[in-house]
């Protein structure tokens, strides 16, 4: 379906995915705070900006549904809808129980000057999303989308054990329809 948005973990740091992260004013002090850490070398400082925003692009790059997917595999009532639906245009929905889910994700920037490595940047990002009365939609032997529900959730970027930015959200409603991956046409 064209028009549609992919969700990243991105979308849980800013309202608007189609701006470059570093553009929103919000990470300007994330950008500040690295510096303070004192995890940067003074000489990697001066051309810190530009790389900066193109590693944490790549690391909010990965897809909200991917993340989600991968908590929801243990759901056995999910596994035999995948299997159910791998041939074919049939669909099925399944239901969830009001629950919530926690991913980590560790990674690293390696700063490099003159072909040298000056620094490598242990970054943290860490999610929890509270859902309720969601409804997996699955097609093609794939999570396609999740209708109706509520959610709410909180998301944190840390560099060496600080916190540089947190975010939370109001409690939403998820009405409609919100479409994952290839599959979600």
């Amino acid at each position: 379906m064209s028009g549609q948005t992919t969700h990243t973990l991105k979308s849980l740091f800013t309202a608007d995915v189609s701006r470059p992260i570093a553009e929103d004013g919000a990470f300007s002090s994330v950008l500040e705070g690295l510096k303070a850490t004192g995890a940067i070398p003074a000489a990697a400082a001066e051309g810190l900006g530009g790389a900066f925003a193109s590693a944490i692009e790549e690391m909010l790059s990965p897809e909200l549904g991917e993340v989600l997917a991968s908590s929801w595999s243990r759901v056995a009532a999910l596994a035999d809808a995948l299997e159910r639906t791998r041939t074919g245009d049939v669909v099925m929905f399944v239901p969830l129980a009001t629950h919530k889910v926690t991913s980590k994700h560790l990674p690293t920037v390696d700063l490099v000057c003159a072909g040298k490595a000056v620094a490598s940047l242990p970054f943290d990002i860490a999610l929890s999303l509270d859902l309720q009365g969601l409804e997996l939609e699955v097609r093609r032997g794939a999570i396609a989308g999740v209708r109706s529900g509520k959610a709410s959730g909180q998301a944190a970027l840390g560099l060496s054990g600080k916190t540089l930015l947190q975010k939370s959200t109001p409690s939403l409603d998820l009405p409609g329809r919100l479409a994952f991956g290839a599959s979600a046409r």
